[in-house]
C-alpha cells in the first residue's frame, strides 16, 4: 500500500516539475513549482525505495550453488 502512495507522489512531483518547465518556456519562471515539484518527486522516490519488495532469487546455477553447500558441509564435519 505504501508502495503504491509513494507513485502517486511521484506522480504528481513530475506534473508539478513540467508545470514549472512550462512556466520557464514563456521566460517567468515559478521557482516554487521546481521546488515543490522536485521535494515531492524525492518524498514519493523515498516512499517507494524503502518498501520495494527484494528480489527473488535467481534459479539460474541452482545445481552448482547446492554442490557447493554439501562440499562445504562435508567439510565442516
Amino acid at each position: 500500500m505504501a508502495g503504491r502512495i509513494g507513485i502517486f507522489f511521484l506522480f504528481i512531483g513530475l506534473i508539478i516539475l513540467v508545470i514549472f518547465f512550462g512556466t520557464d518556456q514563456v521566460r517567468q519562471p515559478a521557482y516554487g513549482l521546481f521546488c515543490l515539484g522536485t521535494a515531492v518527486s524525492g518524498f514519493g522516490f523515498l516512499i517507494v525505495w524503502k518498501n520495494r519488495r527484494p528480489p527473488t532469487p535467481s534459479r539460474r546455477f541452482r545445481m552448482i550453488r547446492r554442490l557447493r553447500n554439501e562440499d562445504r558441509e562435508e567439510k565442516e564435519e
